[in-house]
């Protein structure tokens, strides 16, 4: 089953947008210090992930695409893309911002029971989560 000619033209500009700002915002690893005698490769890389959501006519998601199966342009220029991945085996980061103002103080309570049961649920041992209070400046409780 292919998806090509259904996928909106919206979702088409949204992948180009991430792509275009994604490469634009990436910064390459360092590269390590080199020792006389060590032989020095050096390879570029222009990976960049653009997440997705492909569902059917009746909003049920449709899982087992490969590669062929999309087409990415960046300026009117076909893409290469190296793979599709499941969105489940990327490592989520979250923040949590809780306004610990006069105002939300009654509500304090209910907010942190609510995000830990959150945190429990959804992060797994590979997803980082920081934690910041909101009163008059922020304040970082807890670092990734």
């Amino acid at each position: 089953m292919r998806f090509r000619s259904t996928l909106p033209p919206l979702l088409a500009f949204v992948f180009i947008a991430t792509a275009y700002l994604s490469a634009s915002a990436q910064t390459p690893t360092p590269t390590p210090a080199v020792k006389e005698d060590d032989e020095v490769i050096k390879v570029n890389s222009r990976l960049i992930v653009v997440p997705v959501s492909v569902i059917d006519a009746n909003g049920n998601p449709v899982e087992g695409l490969k590669a062929e199966d999309f087409r990415l342009r960046e300026e009117n220029r076909q893409q290469a893309i190296d793979s599709v991945g499941n969105a489940d085996n990327v490592p989520l980061e979250i923040a949590l911002l809780f306004d610990i103002s006069a105002t939300t103080s009654p509500m304090f309570k209910f907010q942190q029971e609510t995000a830990a049961k959150f945190l429990q649920e959804v992060l797994k041992p590979s997803d980082r989560a920081t934690i910041y209070t909101v009163g008059a400046s922020p304040i970082l409780v807890q670092a990734r």
